[in-house]
């Protein structure tokens, strides 16, 4: 999309169409649980979180002030492969 917050070019690959399947059972699942508008509010909530955090990598990566970065992500965060900004820090883990 022209307008996205982001642009991932390794998410669907990484994802795959196991994570695409696992996805759409959850959003299947979620009226069950009283859980109607979980599945739209999940991925805008996605998104936005996504952008806040690369957000503040360019920030802090600019900044001078921070040698290192540690990320705490799910385990498929793809930030290090697609943000040049990680490169500003001398450790990163």
């Amino acid at each position: 999309r022209d307008d996205a917050l982001f642009q991932d070019p390794f998410a669907a690959a990484l994802a795959g169409p196991k994570g695409e399947s696992l996805s759409e059972q959850f959003c299947a699942g979620c009226p069950y649980f009283g859980l109607d508008g979980w599945p739209e509010f999940h991925r805008t909530w996605t998104a936005v979180r996504t952008k806040f955090i690369d957000d503040r990598v360019r920030e802090y990566s600019g900044a001078g002030s921070y040698a290192q970065l540690v990320n705490l992500g799910s385990g498929m965060d793809t930030r290090p492969y697609r943000m040049e900004e990680y490169g500003a820090f001398a450790g990163v883990f």
